[in-house]
């Protein structure tokens, strides 16, 4: 067809541009293929200038330039000679006039003429209104032809469109999905939109609360990724302040000083400064005995009545409501107090075994073991 084509415009450029010098009018009429009596006719009249009847009379005057025209997949160049170039470019080859006074060489149809390009790029995806050099080299696209269109000839190799998720929070509709992928987003499927189908992805802003104060218009996704307890969508700090997360909470409870004084509603803080042991929010003195009971407080040879925290702190042994004649050296190893070192005393070893803080640890060396026991045996009798 398209080598038809070339012949007939070969002919026709032929016809009209003659250069023999004829004066005659030729009324060429439109009954079917031109044959060699009627081509030699309009040969014969046309090189005068004169206008034409017939099928000939749409032809206007020009200049002679060159012509670009694809056949096939293929892209040529055609230098037609005044004065009716541009007219028979159009409508001879269907082609694209490169203007009066241009030359096929000195133009590129190459990367004149656009149209569709057919690309796969993890999917296919369809650009419109490229040229050939641009969708095969710069894209390693197929070119679909000169006027085509994504629509139509390239309606094979259509992108899904759909809603495009960016960031957590943004949220683009018709999208496609190879433009999602490039833009980092979360594609949600073809025909999908981000009211419908996307509704965690809309940007909300509202309060967030971080536990113990809040902060007004803050983005939903902002929220979580910087720690928020909650997020309130639509909402101010100021309608939070029944919420727990929301508000400056100080938290109360009893707090035990020296082992020997309790303080209702002493927060964490306060219970720190006072060096005592706080219990928790909402404990409370009534239900919490911290009042230590005092007794004798054993100590490198020495004893003093002590509290039992305050003998722990003295590294001593701590011996509840009893005098310190029980920290005497000749009954230091009557540990059951029964005035004598036997048997009952033994077992207290026994029992302690291996502990590092025992008054059963009668050797002083830091632990119950084999040494206390033979010290017990050594010094098996009533005290004296």
């Amino acid at each position: 067809m398209i080598f038809m084509k070339f012949m007939l415009s070969t002919l026709l450029i032929s016809m009209f541009l003659s250069s023999a010098a004829l004066a005659d009018t030729l009324t060429v009429n439109n009954d079917g293929k031109a044959d060699s009596n009627t081509i030699q006719e309009a040969l014969n009249a046309t090189s005068d200038g004169e206008i034409f009847s017939g099928p000939t009379s749409g032809f206007l005057t020009g200049e002679s330039g060159a012509c670009c025209y694809q056949s096939d997949a293929e892209y040529l160049c055609q230098d037609i000679p005044g004065p009716e170039g541009q007219n028979l470019c159009g409508q001879i080859f269907q082609g694209v006039w490169q203007g009066a006074g241009s030359y096929c060489l000195s133009t590129d149809c190459y990367s004149g003429l656009t149209g569709a390009c057919c690309i796969e790029d993890f999917k296919y995806y369809c650009e419109e209104e490229v040229t050939q050099e641009e969708c095969e080299w710069n894209w390693g696209g197929t070119f679909l032809g000169t006027d085509s269109t994504c629509t139509v000839e390239g309606d094979y190799c259509q992108s899904d469109i759909g809603a495009c998720c960016i960031d957590f929070y943004d949220c683009y509709d018709s999208t496609t999905d190879n433009e999602c992928y490039w833009m980092g987003g979360d594609f949600y499927g073809d025909g999908t939109t981000c009211s419908q189908d996307a509704p965690n992805c809309t940007t909300y802003y509202g309060a967030c609360c971080f536990g113990d104060y809040c902060v007004n218009n803050v983005e939903e996704y902002a929220c979580e990724v910087n720690g928020g307890y909650s997020f309130w969508a639509f909402s101010s700090c100021d309608e939070l302040t029944d919420v727990e997360e929301c508000v400056d909470q100080v938290l109360l409870g009893a707090c035990c000083v020296e082992n020997a004084l309790c303080y209702s509603d002493f927060d964490e803080l306060q219970c720190f400064d006072y060096n005592g042991e706080w219990f928790g929010p909402d404990s409370s003195c009534e239900i919490i005995d911290c009042i230590d009971p005092n007794g004798a407080c054993c100590y490198e040879n020495d004893c003093q009545i002590l509290y039992q925290w305050e003998c722990d702190n003295q590294d001593g042994f701590f011996y509840e409501e009893q005098e310190c004649d029980i920290c005497s050296p000749e009954c230091l190893l009557d540990l059951n107090q029964d005035e004598h070192v036997n048997i009952g005393d033994l077992l207290n070893i026994i029992a302690d075994w291996g502990l590092t803080e025992s008054p059963a640890d009668v050797t002083g060396d830091g632990v119950v073991n084999v040494s206390d026991l033979l010290l017990i045996i050594s010094n098996w009798g009533p005290c004296e």
